[in-house]
């Protein structure tokens, strides 16, 4: 199935995942990009960074600021508008956000949450080059 989103106008596929838009720009390689209000209803700060997706788990890296912008409320590309409107993402069952520094934990892909059976964590983990920190 194509996933177009018409309301971006890139021609690259995007999903929302919890708040994230996810692009996809190769075959496991994507970026994200969070919009989050500065001090109005209008005015956004855009950051995004790049992320890759191994196996079962979404590897999201830090961000980086890209624009500070003021929408019109009846703007298309007003997030409140289009982020709805994205496919839920269903590529990966976690994701692990700032990996490059070190990784806010394993999440579960549809609730948002930390992952708290620790025989997940421990099985995938390591796999991704994370090492369980010693007591």
């Amino acid at each position: 199935m194509e996933n177009k989103s018409e309301n971006t106008g890139s021609q690259n596929p995007k999903w929302n995942l919890h708040g994230y838009v996810i692009e996809q720009s190769g075959k496991d390689l994507f970026s994200w990009t969070l919009y989050t209000h500065i001090h109005t209803d209008t005015e956004w700060e855009v950051v995004w960074g790049e992320c890759f997706r191994i196996g079962e788990t979404l590897l999201m890296g830090s961000y980086k600021i890209m624009d500070n912008l003021r929408k019109d409320c009846d703007d298309p590309d007003d997030p409140v508008t289009f982020l709805p409107t994205l496919p839920k993402w269903d590529k990966t069952k976690y994701f692990v956000k700032g990996v490059d520094a070190g990784g806010v934990g394993l999440k579960d892909c549809v609730t948002g949450e930390l992952v708290t059976d620790q025989k997940i964590t421990d099985a995938i983990m390591p796999t991704l080059g994370f090492v369980k920190a010693s007591k």
